[in-house]
């Protein structure tokens, strides 16, 4: 069975397997937003689909990223690899006393190319900005 998984930057059709589709489903529900490692998304993909092996979970990664589909980066105190499906440009703050990823999304980040791009005489393909700092949860606990 092919898919068209309608993404901008991968606007092809592959074949679309169960493993692919829970780990992109689980990717895109609302618990992912914690930006799940592969061991993550492996517990709770296994619940539904018991015979998938860890191995399995990292070659779907390495293929939904290498298409675009997903996004693979490492924050946190951990330093693990971790993997959302959210692939418009945007920042992430991470918590340096719990170790947090959130998504910062920002008007514009068209402009904040161009311009980084204009500024180096560069073409810019790719955005990355990473903001370290306290949580709000974390203050209050300290507070």
């Amino acid at each position: 069975m092919l898919y068209d998984y309608n993404c901008p930057r991968s606007p092809m059709l592959y074949k679309m397997t169960k493993q692919r589709t829970a780990i992109l489903s689980f990717l895109r529900s609302q618990h992912a937003h914690a930006h799940p490692s592969a061991e993550e998304i492996y517990t709770a993909v296994k619940k539904a689909i018991p015979s998938m092996s860890l191995g399995t979970v990292y070659r779907n990664l390495s293929f939904l990223r290498d298409k675009g589909i997903i996004e693979e980066f490492s924050f946190g105190k951990d330093k693990k690899m971790r993997y959302e499906a959210f692939v418009e440009t945007h920042a992430h703050f991470t918590c340096e006393k719990c170790g947090t990823v959130e998504d910062v999304r920002f008007a514009r980040p068209d402009l904040f190319i161009a311009a980084c791009g204009k500024t180096l005489d560069h073409e810019i393909h790719k955005l990355n900005i990473s903001c370290k700092g306290i949580c709000r949860n974390c203050m209050k606990a300290s507070s």
